[in-house]
């Protein structure tokens, strides 16, 4: 049984700057571009930092300069802290979620109970100990 090893690979400026460019101008996601070249992701994020976006050799235009930043400053404003309030409705949210699985849930162990009393001629609901 042979193991898998992988080979270093090396690419060229060139090759680096065009996948950074063809991503940035396109809608397609990180690891889209790595299938489609057969490369790692964690190589696409090193050549990311390594090339910023104001980089003249990617020659990258002003609007996809700017779009970029506004989806990274999203991003980052997504991930901010929660206020207390934020917190708060979250949590509600969650909990409101969550009752509402709880009632469905019942409805539907309810119906399950009438149908078995039904085909079985006996009322599941009872206790048993209650039986004469």
């Amino acid at each position: 049984m042979g193991s898998k090893h992988s080979k270093h690979r090396t690419f060229s400026e060139n090759f680096i700057l065009t996948l950074l460019r063809e991503y940035y101008s396109s809608e397609v996601s990180i690891n889209f571009i790595c299938r489609k070249y057969d490369i790692n992701s964690a190589s696409f994020y090193q050549w990311q930092k390594k090339y910023d976006l104001d980089e003249k050799k990617l020659s990258l235009s002003h609007d996809i300069i700017t779009k970029v930043k506004a989806m990274r400053s999203k991003k980052a404003m997504e991930k901010a802290p929660l206020t207390r309030e934020e917190e708060l409705e979250e949590q509600v949210s969650n909990l409101k979620k969550a009752l509402e699985y709880s009632e469905l849930r019942n409805q539907g162990l309810m119906k399950v109970i009438e149908i078995s009393s039904k085909e079985y001629g006996e009322d599941l609901l009872k206790k048993a100990g209650a039986r004469q």
